[in-house]
This record gives C-alpha cells, sequence and structure tokens, in this order.
C-alpha cells in the first residue's frame, strides 16, 4: 500500500531500559516535534495504556513544533517479528496502514511516522506515532450504555467502513470494537486505530463469502445474534452497493 505523505528520516540512540538504535521516518511537518520528543525521558513517563504488546506514551506539542502526539512502543511477540523488524515491522504497517485508510476517505488519528528498531537484540520492535484524540473513546465502552437503536446505529457506521474496505479488497486485521473511537463531539464519524490492513483473496471471497465475513468479526462483541446478523448484513450491503458506484452501474 503507498502513501502520499513525504517523511524525513533519523536516527536516535537510547541506552535504556535496554540499547535502542531508532531509525525514525516522519512526516516532515511533525519532524521537529518528534526531535524533540523522542528522548530516553519520554518512555520513563507512567504510559496512557498498556497491553501485553504495546506501550502508549503521550508527548505535549507547542505552537512551534506541532500538536500532541501519542508514541507507541511496540514489543517484539514472536520469532518472526525479529526476522522482519527491518522490512515489515509493526509500526511500518500501522503508519501504512493508517495512510491508506486516510486516502480512502476513512478517519483514523493522523499518521505521524514510525520508528523501526535496528538493535537485532532488542525486544523493542518498533514505534508507531499518530496524532492524538484526546476525547474519543473506543466503542466498546460506549456501546454498553447505548440504548439498541443508538447501538444499531453505530454498528451500521461501522460497517459502512468495513464494506467500503471490502470494497477496497482489504480488511482490518484486529477488528474489533476497542479498535474503534468514537468522540462524543463529532458521533456521526468512527476513527480507526490499531491500523493494519490486510488484501482480501478475491477466489476466497468469491467462494466463502460467509467463512470471510465469520472469522473478521470474530472478535467484535454483541449483545445479541440479531445483532450480530444486523452487522454482517450491514457490511455486505455496504460493499454491494460501494461496488455499484464503482463499477458506474444504478444502485
Amino acid at each position: 500500500m503507498k502513501n502520499q505523505f513525504s517523511t524525513n528520516s533519523f536516527l536516535r540512540f537510547m541506552r535504556a531500559p535496554s540499547p535502542q538504535l531508532w531509525l525514525v521516518r516522519v512526516r516532515k511537518e511533525f519532524e521537529p516535534l518528534v526531535q524533540s520528543a523522542l528522548t530516553p525521558s519520554l518512555f520513563e513517563k507512567t504510559p496512557l495504556f498498556t497491553t501485553l504488546s504495546a506501550r502508549l506514551f503521550f508527548a505535549s506539542g507547542n505552537p512551534s513544533a506541532g500538536p500532541d502526539i501519542l508514541i507507541k512502543r511496540i514489543r517484539a511477540q514472536k520469532a518472526a517479528d525479529y526476522v522482519r523488524r527491518l522490512v515489515w515491522c509493526q509500526g511500518k504497517r500501522e503508519f501504512l496502514s493508517s495512510c491508506a485508510l486516510i486516502e480512502m476517505g476513512l478517519r483514523c488519528p493522523a499518521p505521524v511516522g514510525y520508528a523501526i528498531n535496528i538493535v537485532p537484540s532488542s525486544r523493542f520492535d518498533s514505534l508507531f506515532i499518530s496524532a492524538f484524540l484526546p476525547d474519543a473513546i473506543p466503542l466498546s465502552r460506549q456501546i454498553i450504555d447505548m440504548n439498541k437503536p443508538d447501538r444499531l446505529a453505530c454498528l451500521k457506521m461501522a460497517a459502512r467502513d468495513i464494506g467500503f474496505m471490502f470494497s477496497r479488497r482489504v480488511f482490518h486485521k484486529d477488528l474489533q470494537l476497542n479498535n474503534i473511537l468514537l468522540n462524543p463531539a463529532d458521533p456521526a464519524q468512527l476513527h480507526w486505530i490499531d491500523n493494519d490492513l490486510k488484501k482480501i483473496g478475491r477466489r476466497r471471497w468469491a467462494k466463502q463469502p460467509k467463512a470471510v465475513l465469520e472469522q473478521i468479526t470474530r472478535n467484535v462483541q454483541f449483545c445479541s445474534i440479531d445483532e450480530k446478523d444486523f452487522f454482517i448484513k450491514e457490511i455486505v450491503s455496504s460493499w454491494a452497493i460501494q461496488k455499484e458506484e464503482d463499477d458506474g452501474q444504478p444502485s
């Protein structure tokens, strides 16, 4: 997946908590901010969020250097992560996937850049750097307290975006409500995070669409079977409408 965001590169060495030599690639307009933020003291702060594979750190911007950003430090989880680090690390995949979503017209925190740790033995694989959305909340936290019409409206928005991705023959590899943000100030738009897009095989989609949909939605939590059926039908409907528009056929 190509992107139209031009980037600059620089190196940053850190000794703690283990030797790290980061090859950083960031969008030109964000380079001063990332240069000043990417220091050992950043990773000594309490993370905003922690998972088994990553920690999110907040870096405050200023009028001269740019807006607030998030720096996601990603740990290597398996042998393949060490092998493919220099070519196709997770930070790079998230950056390119986020750029691709924006080019499709979908929303996600603006991708700022990524970094590759070129120390082969380090457990820190890569960094993904993005804009910070302070008011956006994961859909999983909000949908529980919604009434049924509002839940269905949110699921329909998510299905619309997924159907659009399908029309471009890609899907989100970690599709779950935790990875979809909703800003209460702008409830008509969703923001996608932890973006790692994967191509859908045309032959498999043509022969086994139900199996593909079941696999992709397996981590999405629904309140009922009816809501799951509604969600899958909306994905297929959105994909079909977009395909007709792309083919130049009337709806």
